[in-house]
């Protein structure tokens, strides 16, 4: 809402003669109904309500995109005209999400009379540093783009950002459990059930890196032949940082929730610190590397920054707290996919 009102009253160009595009103004307004349809899983999570993520958000939210891209696909592709199709996108699905709540009896703003203050104040340190959090995890996502965009030109960013879209389908994994994962790791911590709280998590990477070795083989080995059916000859310059994206997704999604599970123990701080020191990590390590191998080396930076976040937040659990993740079917796992 800060960024909407600071480009409608143009205050950066008033104040650091900086003007933003129409393009960015309507993909911010965009981004504030993508974070509420966010905040709306983050609902359906906490109250069991599976339907409203996997029916309404995955199933016909895939799908009016699909519809929304085939049909302006007919017509003159514009920069605007791509923005607007994401704006009419987020607004859809949120009225969907908005229909889905009301018949389901649940209200976006509540009244706070009924909550134990000393509560709320616990929820709200626990909370913020999430918020924070997620902001660098989006962050932290697109920090090679943004390299890219800052020290290239458009021409080789449109090729890497083109080639990194095909390793995201290995995340898609996480995302869809993690929206059963969190609320039963949570419980199982808050009962004191660690034993519990490790096979959990164990068995739930154990069967994540089998699901996503399949994929990763498939995109891994044939990442040729995907980009010339899906662009052409021109954007064979990204295979080799198609392939180190791949490894990178793969790793992420094999040692499991490791932020969810900080997360699940209260230690939302924790994380907060770990992805500021990623961040800026991945930053200083993405300008060397691209100077040294150009795009190939920024997806080796991609790949280095995953790991580093992941080790971190493992030892962090598995060292200061006593707790263990892995087991050695995981490790056989790993063995034998490598």
């Amino acid at each position: 809402l800060l960024i909407i009102i600071i480009t409608q009253f143009q205050i950066t160009y008033k104040v650091f003669n900086i003007k933003f595009p129409d393009e960015f103004q309507v993909i911010i307004i965009a981004l504030l109904g993508f974070t509420i349809n966010m905040y709306t899983i983050g609902i359906y999570s906490g109250l069991n309500l599976p339907k409203g993520k996997s029916v309404i958000n995955d199933l016909v939210g895939s799908l009016i995109w699909f519809i929304l891209v085939y049909i302006y696909s007919s017509m003159d592709v514009t920069l605007m005209g791509l923005c607007l199709i994401f704006l009419l996108y987020n607004l859809i699905l949120l009225v969907i999400n908005l229909i889905y709540l009301r018949f389901n009896n649940i209200r976006l703003i509540g009244n706070n009379d009924s909550i134990d203050q000393k509560e709320l104040i616990e929820f709200k340190k626990y909370s913020w540093p999430i918020y924070l959090t997620l902001i660098l995890i989006a962050l932290g996502s697109n920090y090679d783009k943004l390299i890219l965009a800052l020290f290239e030109n458009n021409y080789l960013l449109g090729i890497y950002f083109s080639a990194s879209i095909f390793p995201m389908a290995l995340a898609t994994f996480l995302s869809v459990v993690n929206f059963l994962y969190l609320p039963i790791i949570s419980s199982i911590y808050a009962n004191g059930q660690i034993r519990k709280f490790s096979t959990v998590s164990a068995w739930t990477s154990k069967w994540l890196s089998c699901a996503a070795f399949l994929f990763t083989f498939i995109l891994f080995f044939h990442s040729d032949q995907l980009l010339l059916l899906f662009f052409n000859s021109e954007y064979m310059v990204a295979s080799v940082s198609l392939k180190i994206l791949i490894l990178a997704q793969f790793f992420h999604v094999s040692v499991g929730f490791t932020g969810q599970n900080l997360l699940a123990m209260g230690l939302s701080k924790v994380q907060m610190y770990i992805r500021i020191l990623t961040l800026i990590f991945g930053l200083v390590l993405g300008i060397i590397l691209l100077i040294m191998w150009s795009i190939n080396g920024l997806a080796i930076s991609v790949l280095i920054s995953i790991i580093f976040s992941n080790i971190f937040q493992i030892l962090y659990i598995t060292r200061v707290k006593n707790i263990r993740l892995f087991y050695n079917s995981n490790y056989i796992i790993w063995l034998l996919a490598i």
